[in-house]
């Protein structure tokens, strides 16, 4: 799949679900002339048509969640297998009417990766495996029961070969997961998420309370009940302070019983989901960033907190020393003295003025001098594509 100088590529996608950085690629490949035809698993089945995109939105039949837990696997298994089946029906069943009409397929995620690698096999065109990171790199060296227990998607995924594997360099170790894959090296691409960058000048702090934010999908790995926890002490050393939660997900209403029980309602507001281009202008109202996950800790929203000149405060998990050096344009805190230090370091911060000015500044000239733009990012894997 190397380069060429053909402009126009007839690309079929397949997705599970459609988020910001989705849409934000698929805007990027049509404005570099990729005609796309998108199926992706929805609530009722229906077809939209847009510039250089038509999108097939699938309805597939989901076995509902049972109360037994010793249940769920074997249902969600079901469910995987029903999504690839019926998607997989969906997309053959287009492809023998438009065959000549298709250069290239290009899963997303694992479910679209699956049937991308199975229609390269079936119609004998060359397929393209796009991850945003990975979750399977901790189960690696682990019996193949438990890979398949804990990631049976992601193990499958990478199991199947496509032409071209893409992979976010988001500090889950994609490449260390290629590599035991045995991916070729030169069917593989690593890459960091691109990032807009704003002026030092562009900061709108206004006077008053110091914001402490955190921005990520409210799902249990994201710990963000590791900062809720510290709070009850960071008041106690200095009070003139707010905590904002950006987000949902299935954590949400156990979060705020948590900010309940612990009585600190009155500093912690939670504004739900927000739209991508109001992200912006909350970090710019921020003081300090918080990024406290199991997992991805160096993702594109911390990318995008320094890139808003913003003091990032996260742990020494993943590869998040790439982009972050210790009190130099950011702060890790060992991950088993979280406990004890979390607290103290939002404190020292809030107090010290100069200190988060210094690590925000430096934390924004580390992402201007060596993180891509979102253009430069989908420009190198549309000619990776050709």
């Amino acid at each position: 799949m190397g380069h060429t100088t053909i402009r126009k590529i007839k690309m079929i996608q397949i997705y599970r679900g459609i988020y910001y950085l989705h849409d934000l690629m698929l805007n990027g490949f049509i404005d570099n002339g990729i005609e796309i035809t998108l199926f992706v698993i929805s609530s009722e089945n229906k077809i939209e048509e847009k510039k250089g995109l038509i999108i097939h939105h699938v309805k597939c039949p989901i076995i509902p969640k049972p109360s037994i837990i010793g249940l769920r696997f074997m249902v969600n298994f079901s469910n995987f297998l029903i999504q690839i089946s019926v998607l997989l029906f969906k997309v053959s069943k287009y492809i023998i009417k438009h065959k000549n009409d298709i250069d290239v397929f290009y899963g997303n995620k694992p479910i679209g990766n699956i049937i991308a690698s199975i229609l390269r096999k079936i119609f004998n065109k060359p397929s393209v495996s796009r991850y945003y990171g990975t979750l399977i790199y901790p189960y690696l060296h682990k019996p193949l029961i438990q890979k398949l227990l804990n990631n049976y998607a992601e193990y499958f995924s990478f199991k199947l070969r496509s032409d071209l594997t893409v992979m976010n360099n988001d500090g889950t170790y994609g490449d260390k997961v290629a590599e035991y894959f045995k991916i070729p090296q030169d069917k593989y691409r690593y890459y960091f998420n691109g990032i807009d960058n704003i002026s030092a000048n562009d900061r709108k702090k206004k006077e008053g309370k110091i914001t402490i934010l955190s921005l990520s999908r409210l799902h249990t790995w994201k710990r963000v009940d590791r900062l809720i926890s510290a709070i009850p002490q960071v008041i106690k050393g200095f009070n003139n302070i707010e905590f904002i939660i950006v987000g949902e997900g299935i954590e949400k209403v156990k979060l705020e019983k948590q900010v309940k029980r612990l009585g600190i309602v009155d500093y912690v507001k939670f504004y739900g989901h927000v739209p991508q281009y109001e992200v912006q202008g909350i970090m710019q109202n921020a003081d300090i960033f918080c990024s406290l996950q199991d997992y991805c800790n160096f993702s594109k929203n911390v990318m995008e907190a320094m890139s808003n000149y913003l003091c990032v405060v996260t742990i020494d998990e993943g590869a998040i020393n790439e982009i972050i050096t210790n009190y130099e344009n950011g702060i890790i805190i060992e991950k088993d003295k979280l406990k004890e230090e979390l607290h103290k370091t939002i404190i020292k911060l809030a107090k010290d003025k100069e200190l988060r000015d210094k690590l925000g500044n430096n934390a924004g000239k580390f992402i201007k001098e060596n993180i891509g733009s979102w253009e430069e990012r989908i420009i190198a894997e549309v000619n990776d594509i050709r």
